[in-house]
This record gives structure tokens, C-alpha cells and sequence, in this order.
């Protein structure tokens, strides 16, 4: 991003920071679900559930590979992470008033926001870039 001060990059750094962050802690909350789930039996092992926790789990670890790769499918990647994220979310929010299932389901959440908000802003970027360029010819 080439002609912004120092302070945007570290603000850009610190956003990255903590999306890479969100997405290790969501991660690793829906592994320590889907154990907690096996150990509570019933419909804590409902097949939907324990899957959605998998692919939650996945995602989660693919878009930490993706951007800290720099690839240009992680925007691709980061959206469909927080779909996935915001339906795990509702999967475990029917465990009403169990705390690992309402854990896990704030977790997923927050990154499901952190994944939006960046697609937010690397698509404005887009929009700056873009006018930036029909300016410059």
C-alpha cells in the first residue's frame, strides 16, 4: 500500500494483528467444543453440531494461512469464514445456558465481526485504489 504514513501501516498492522488473533482463538474454542461436546454425549454429538464445529475450527485455521500468506483468494476465504463462523455461533447458542456452548458461540461471533470488518475495509481500499487510478490517467 504504497503512500501511506507510517502511522495508517501500523494501524493496518495492528487490525491484521488482531484478526490473525481472533481467528487462532476461534479455532481453537471450537476443537475444545467439539471435545466438550463428546464428553457431554447426547445432543451435544448431534452430527450438524459437531460438524459445523470442524468446519468452523478448519476455516478459521485455513484464513490464518491464507492472509499470512498473502493470498489473493483470503478475501474469498475471510467471507466465507464468517458465515461459518455466525452459523457455529447459532449451533451452539441452542445449548441454552450451557457456558461452553455460550463460549463458544461469543467467540465465533467476534470473529465473524473482526472477518466483516475486514472485508469492509480491504473493499474500500479497492474503491480508493480504483479512483486513485482513473485519476492518475
Amino acid at each position: 500500500m504504497k503512500g501511506q504514513n507510517n502511522m495508517e501501516e501500523n494501524h493496518l498492522d495492528e487490525s491484521a494483528k488482531e484478526l490473525l488473533a481472533s481467528l487462532e482463538q476461534c479455532k481453537e474454542v471450537c476443537l475444545e467444543t467439539v471435545m466438550h461436546s463428546l464428553r457431554e454425549g447426547g445432543d451435544y454429538v448431534k452430527i450438524d453440531h459437531i460438524r459445523i464445529l470442524l468446519d468452523c475450527s478448519e476455516i478459521c485455521g485455513a484464513s490464518v494461512n491464507f492472509l499470512m500468506r498473502d493470498s489473493d483468494y483470503a478475501g474469498n476465504i475471510i467471507e466465507l469464514c464468517a458465515d461459518i463462523c455466525e452459523e457455529c455461533a447459532e449451533s451452539c447458542e441452542l445449548f441454552d445456558g450451557h457456558e461452553k456452548m455460550k463460549e463458544c458461540a461469543t467467540v465465533c461471533r467476534s470473529c465473524a465481526e473482526k472477518c466483516r470488518e475486514a472485508i469492509t475495509y480491504e473493499e474500500e481500499e479497492e474503491l480508493l485504489d480504483e479512483r486513485s487510478d482513473e485519476e492518475a490517467e
